[in-house]
């Protein structure tokens, strides 16, 4: 394992590049600015108020974990919470029995919250990949370089999917070495998992 940052022409010492960087987050939402995954680990005391931006799984857990430790948590999701959840039932009871915090999606309640320097903003939404990768998880115009996770345009999204991706890289790297089909990456059926008080997979 090598600490120090890969430059583009370092791609020049290795057979092969997989980049596997996690994508690129914003640190403003709204012209406000927000606290993101990066942050968290160096808060060193626990806000009273938190404000979080977003509606998925990584939103929901922040919220959460913040909740049991005690803090007034507000989740802003733009459309309903955990819509990958397509089971009303199961919904319905996560809002009722499990969910510990407050959920708006009224953007005025938002805007106020914003404006509110009591609450720290915790942005857990969006973030843009960096590689566009055919559907090898090649990464285009360029040769014998790879993606996987986070870093591929519209790929990634949870740890399963990017181990599976990784796998598919390191498959495809040694099936063109031997000059073998490449294989493409199955999200047919990728477990999803939500630490609340209750986990809940999927």
């Amino acid at each position: 394992i090598k600490y120090k940052e890969f430059k583009e022409k370092y791609a020049d010492n290795y057979d092969y590049v997989d980049y596997a960087t996690g994508r690129n987050y914003p640190t403003s939402y709204n012209g406000y600015e927000v606290l993101t995954h990066r942050d968290i680990p160096n808060l060193r005391e626990l806000p009273e108020n938190i404000l979080i931006i977003g509606g998925g799984v990584v939103a929901t857990e922040y919220a959460s974990i913040f909740s049991d430790f005690g803090c007034n948590v507000v989740l802003y999701t733009r459309s309903k919470i955990l819509k990958e959840i397509k089971d009303k039932d199961i919904r319905d009871y996560l809002i009722r029995k499990v969910i510990n915090f407050k959920i708006i999606n009224d953007k005025e309640e938002l805007e106020k919250l914003l404006k509110d320097e009591s609450y720290t903003k915790i942005l857990a939404i969006g973030g843009k990949g960096v590689f566009e990768t055919d559907e090898y998880l090649r990464v285009m115009n360029k040769e014998r370089t790879y993606a996987c996770g986070d870093c591929v345009i519209n790929k990634g999204g949870n740890t399963p999917i990017s181990r599976m991706e990784g796998r598919v890289v390191a498959q495809n790297i040694y099936n063109e070495i031997n000059n073998k089909p490449l294989i493409k990456p199955n999200y047919d059926l990728i477990p999803k998992t939500i630490r609340l008080s209750l986990t809940i997979s999927y």
